[in-house]
């Protein structure tokens, strides 16, 4: 419910542990991404609420200052602290996550989903931003883009368009060696190609990063069923009759195929299956 002067209490006056979990492996830093929009906001000058989620930011500030406190911790579910605040739709949160714990949306739950793929599941604006961020902003590409041409993550424009023609005038087979100036700490394995699709990927294609469960695909899912039934067993085929399905039968199966797949070996109850449909689809 993000009450930071609780919380206090709780920890300073009666020594509960800020780094408890539940059965779920679930703890304060993953409780913290979900907290309801109401009471999570700032307001602008005029009172207009934001709706970013930045009213986290002072918990989440109080929280990482807990001994045993882990931002990056996995609960059962393969969720980090990142996926929690993605469900919220909490902007300002993932912001702070990426910039003062390093959490970028580069690793799955274990159920295939992204951070972002959580946010897309909430279907709201509040989301949608969310989810545009992540892909935008958060993403392992973009990472791994910015490295390569040696510059931070929430550099500009115009400070990627100056590092990548620095490393130009290093790498490229026509003037390598030209430019006495150039870095002498690029490293070897860094060559032109990877500056020059490095650079395109955050220029041309704006950073944005592949987070996607391809289990939410149902084009991707009936592919799988069609290419399953094509590799039964030839005896079985003969001796069962061939009934054919209507689009309608094959989108159904797709979809719980993929909602069953959500919690993968360990299955769910079947009380859930009708809230997690309604998340995924």
């Amino acid at each position: 419910q993000n009450h930071l002067s609780v919380c206090v209490w709780l920890v300073e006056e009666h020594k509960v542990d800020p780094a408890q979990v539940n059965d779920f492996e679930c703890g304060a830093v993953h409780w913290l991404g979900t907290s309801p929009y109401e009471g999570s906001n700032r307001h602008d000058d005029i009172g207009e609420d934001l709706g970013d989620g930045a009213g986290l930011l002072p918990l989440a500030e109080w929280l990482a200052r807990q001994p045993g406190v882990d931002f990056g911790a996995c609960q059962r579910q393969g969720h980090t602290a990142l996926h929690k605040a993605a469900w919220g739709g909490h902007v300002a949160l993932l912001r702070h996550y990426r910039d003062k714990h390093h959490l970028w949306d580069d690793k799955p739950d274990n159920a295939g989903n992204y951070a972002a793929d959580l946010a897309d599941m909430a279907n709201t604006p509040r989301h949608a931003r969310a989810a545009k961020f992540l892909r935008r902003h958060c993403s392992g590409e973009r990472l791994r883009s910015c490295a390569i041409l040696g510059v931070p993550v929430t550099s500009k424009d115009d400070e990627i368009r100056m590092a990548f023609k620095r490393l130009v005038l290093r790498l490229h087979p026509d003037k390598a060696g030209r430019d006495d100036d150039a870095d002498a700490d690029i490293g070897d394995a860094v060559t032109f190609e990877d500056v020059q699709k490095a650079y395109d990927h955050l220029i041309r294609e704006g950073g944005v990063g592949r987070q996607s469960n391809p289990s939410h695909s149902l084009r991707l899912m009936l592919t799988l069923q069609d290419t399953e039934a094509k590799n039964k067993d030839a005896d079985d085929k003969a001796s069962t009759p061939i009934v054919p399905e209507d689009d309608h039968q094959r989108f159904f199966k797709a979809r719980l195929v993929s909602v069953l797949l959500e919690y993968g070996d360990k299955g769910l109850a079947l009380s859930n299956i009708r809230k997690k449909w309604r998340q995924v689809w």
